[in-house]
């Protein structure tokens, strides 16, 4: 799988991130180091005849890298022009690379479980979405359990979840575990605190349909039951 030491695809990052990255190199002494030098570091980048593409491309062939932060500034034209052909010319990271949990992980322990995975590209960003459900005691609360890139996360972090359980009749206090992994390289945050996150479309789409499937049989039982509550 793949790890955070690893080389990372410049598709990755927004151009604020990527004008980031190139401040803090330059920040840490480190203007001297040549843009092929930089270049190399990304994923699908180290060959010798891409670089040369790419720096013939974006017309930074020999230059170092401080060349991009002439009087102080960045010049964010020259930044733009290096990351899109280093986009152009990268290799796509596989969202399996990112990590996948499992089923036997996600449901262990589970009664009546059921597995969701979906994974894909959103935003130019691969991803891997995981769900799993099962049944607890009928008087245990519902337990719910977050994750993104391996990291616990407290409470509902996701607004679309919240949805995403209405839909599929899962109160707070319904005896359902359900497990929600997610990995992806980058997830923004909506509220301080990082207590709140937002994810692509396509991604916030691929969680919701798996919690509906993961939780199908649930949702048809309790739908028998409003109606022989109602007719009663």
């Amino acid at each position: 799988g793949w790890r955070p030491s690893d080389p990372t695809d410049p598709a990755w990052y927004e151009p604020g991130q990527f004008a980031g990255l190139v401040r803090a190199y330059l920040a840490a002494g480190r203007g001297s180091v040549s843009v092929r030098e930089f270049v190399a570091e990304f994923a699908g980048l180290a060959g010798t005849k891409v670089r040369a593409s790419v720096l013939s491309a974006c017309g930074l062939t020999g230059a170092p890298l401080a060349s991009l932060a002439a009087g102080g500034q960045l010049d964010r034209a020259a930044l733009a022009r290096l990351h899109r052909a280093m986009i152009d010319a990268a290799r796509r990271i596989k969202p399996e690379r990112l990590g996948i949990v499992g089923e036997a992980a996600l449901t262990s322990g589970f009664r009546a479980a059921r597995y969701k995975r979906s994974t894909g590209t959103a935003d130019g960003l691969p991803y891997v979405a995981e769900v799993a459900f099962g049944l607890l005691s009928p008087d245990s609360p519902r337990e719910l359990t977050v994750a993104v890139n391996r990291t616990p996360m407290p409470g509902v972090p996701f607004d679309f979840l919240r949805d995403a359980l209405a839909d599929a009749l899962v109160g707070h206090g319904d005896p359902v575990a359900l497990a929600v992994s997610v990995a992806i390289p980058r997830a923004g945050f909506t509220y301080r605190g990082k207590s709140r996150l937002t994810l692509p479309g396509e991604v916030e789409r691929a969680v919701s349909d798996a919690v509906g499937f993961v939780c199908a049989p649930w949702t048809k039982e309790v739908k028998r039951l409003h109606r022989e509550h109602r007719a009663g």
